[in-house]
């Protein structure tokens, strides 16, 4: 069994060993290399033809390759769910793992296309489909999940145990999801339209759901509401423990009610006709009480009548016919409301830092409050709003250019939220 090199003709080399599974390596023409090893599993390396490489290992499992005709490789693997892989026409490779034990299963079908796949146990899956579009799934126990589907749009999913969850499923739009323990989920579905969503402990909400159209909802221990549901028709509602409710319904109609405690009232439902009510029971009941002061009586049809009395005190006074109201207050600075054309109210008080509220035409509202910190309210072209509030760390809220809302509350800590550019938060 000894070592035997034979060296026969123009220097081509023959070297064969043949006992006890030993190497033995043949080259017969031309220099073409041969190496076969028959016994005990041991590797076999056979090269037949203008250097074509064929790799073949049969036994226990072992893995054979084989590479058959223009370089193009087969490999197969027999026995007990071991890995067969086999290369077809054209140097595409298939590989199959047996399903039966549990094994992973390899295919890689058509024109080098590679899907890995491993079904039991929670493994990772790997899969790329076509034209090397990559996809990553792994299902158990909450471990991490990256699909990619289609021309290169990644998609990261989480499901269990509240972790996060990334999902990208079209044209590179990301949409992020966590859903457990009121973690922050942030949802963007189509077309660029952010979204984003917090529905535990309170937490605030923003939704923006269509075409750019903001939602913003806070729904627990009485904390704001503001909602936007239809091109840009803001809506916004306090619900809890009487604080301001804001409510704007349809084509920019504002509506403005406060329901708990006598709290203010104000509501304007159609083509710019104001309401106020106050105080009493569901009545539409407003008086003050002293020396000239406005007593408001609701009386028939529903239409509103107000009287100021003496001195150039308001008269308001409501058409029954139309329901459209003419107010008007002129001495001392007091509030004066005149609503002109078609519906088009203004609502002017200048003195003494008191709530002034414009609207000068195609019902743009603008609404201004300067002393003592309160709220001030602007809306000054194409029905773009401003709301700013300055002292004591109120909210101040500031809408600029084209709808682009910005939210600002500078003191004590609390929450500060602007949104300055083409719709981004």
């Amino acid at each position: 069994g000894q070592l035997s090199i034979y060296q026969d003709n123009v220097g081509q080399l023959s070297i064969y060993q043949d006992n006890v599974g030993q190497l033995s390596i043949y080259q017969d023409n031309v220099g073409q290399l041969s190496i076969y090893q028959d016994n005990v599993g041991q590797l076999s390396i056979y090269q037949d033809n203008v250097g074509q490489l064929s790799i073949y290992q049969d036994n226990v499992g072992q893995l054979s390759i084989y590479q058959d005709n223009v370089g193009q490789p087969s490999t197969h693997h027999g026995n007990v769910g071991q890995l067969s892989t086999h290369y077809g026409n054209v140097g595409q490779l298939s590989t199959h793992y047996y399903h039966y034990i549990g094994q992973p299963f390899i295919l890689k079908d058509n024109v080098g296309q590679l899907s890995i796949y491993q079904d039991n146990v929670g493994e990772l899956s790997i899969y790329q489909d076509n034209v090397g579009q990559l996809s990553i799934y792994q299902d158990n126990v909450g471990q991490l999940s990256i699909y990619q589907n289609n021309v290169g749009e990644l998609s990261i999913y989480q499901d269990n145990v509240g972790q996060l969850s990334i999902y990208q499923d079209n044209v590179g739009e990301l949409s992020i999801y966590q859903d457990n323990v009121g973690e922050l989920s942030i949802y963007q579905d189509n077309v660029g339209q952010l979204s984003i969503y917090q529905d535990n402990v309170g937490q605030l909400s923003i939704y923006q759901n269509n075409v750019g159209q903001q939602s913003i909802y806070q729904d627990n221990v009485g904390q704001l509401s503001i909602y936007q549901d239809n091109v840009g028709q803001l809506s916004i509602y306090q619900d809890n423990v009487g604080e301001l409710s804001i409510y704007q319904d349809n084509v920019g109609q504002l509506s403005i009610y406060q329901d708990n405690v006598g709290q203010l009232s104000i509501y304007q439902d159609n083509v710019s006709q104001l309401s106020i009510y106050q105080d009493n029971v569901g009545q539409p009941s407003t008086q003050y009480a002293n020396v000239g002061q406005p007593s408001t009586h609701h009386g028939n049809v529903g239409q509103l009548s107000t009287h100021y009395g003496n001195v150039g005190q308001l008269s308001t006074h409501y058409y029954h016919y139309i329901g459209q109201p003419f107010i008007l207050k002129d001495n001392v600075g007091q509030l004066s409301i005149y609503q002109d054309n078609v519906g088009e109210l203004s609502i002017y008080q200048d003195n003494v830092g008191q709530l002034s509220i414009y609207q000068d035409n195609v019902g743009q509202l603008s609404i201004y409050q300067d002393n003592v910190g309160q709220l001030s309210i602007y809306q000054n072209n194409v029905g773009q709003q401003s709301i700013y509030q300055d002292n004591v760390g109120q909210l101040s809220i500031y809408q600029d250019n084209v709808g682009e809302l910005s939210i600002y509350q500078d003191n004590v800590g609390q929450l500060s939220i602007y949104q300055d550019n083409v719709g981004q938060l």
